[in-house]
């Protein structure tokens, strides 16, 4: 059980470490700390930083998520879809957001939808924000935590932070309006020089 204990606090760890180099990249500088995140339009969580959870030795949770963009009369680059899944694969959330304007174009060649689609869709993009943020939050959208087994209560508590995994999140970030949420970037990763050694005992 030690040797179990410690070999998860050596993955929670070595997972932290890489947001903190995702973190102080010089593109993270440049991509992520130059968006306007301190208005009142950007939404923020209680999670701690990246430096935090290697500091306090605690377990992160890690969603990844991924927009979808479609053309409206207004916006080329609208938001349309927002979809999120847990580190185990498991489906979090999956919903198309209805844009404010009309859409002229669904890119069916890049997001596979068409306009029947969006026949019934009334989700709003703060609606959709909102889920998402709650997700990240509580991990899980469940409105009755009353009916959880109290093993997964006990679990829960256990799980400090998220993690939010993607290639190049810059772009699911800046249309979300996310702020202060820790980040492993595929696209960061892969241009950090000690992410190699820093991924050793994850996985």
């Amino acid at each position: 059980m030690k040797e179990k204990c410690g070999e998860e606090r050596a993955k929670a760890n070595a997972l932290w470490k890489l947001v903190n180099l995702c973190e102080e990249s010089q593109q993270v500088d440049e991509n992520y700390n130059r968006f306007p995140s301190h208005m009142d339009s950007w939404l923020r969580t209680s999670d701690r930083p990246g430096r935090w959870g290697v500091e306090k030795n605690v377990r992160p949770r890690m969603v990844a998520i991924d927009c979808e963009m479609c053309e409206t009369t207004t916006d080329n680059k609208a938001l349309c879809a927002v979809s999120a899944v847990d580190e185990d694969g498991n489906k979090l959330l999956d919903a198309l957001v209805k844009p404010p304007d009309a859409i002229i174009d669904y890119r069916h060649e890049i997001t596979g939808y068409t306009e029947a689609d969006f026949k019934d869709v009334t989700l709003t993009l703060d609606e959709a924000r909102a889920k998402l943020m709650r997700l990240l939050e509580r991990g899980h959208l469940d409105d009755n935590d009353g009916e959880k087994e109290e093993g997964e209560k006990d679990k829960e508590k256990d799980v400090h932070g998220c993690i939010l995994v993607g290639h190049a999140l810059t772009h699911e970030i800046r249309d979300l309006r996310l702020a202060d949420r820790p980040g492993l970037d595929k696209s960061v990763m892969l241009s950090v020089q000690e992410v190699r050694r820093g991924t050793t005992t994850v996985g």
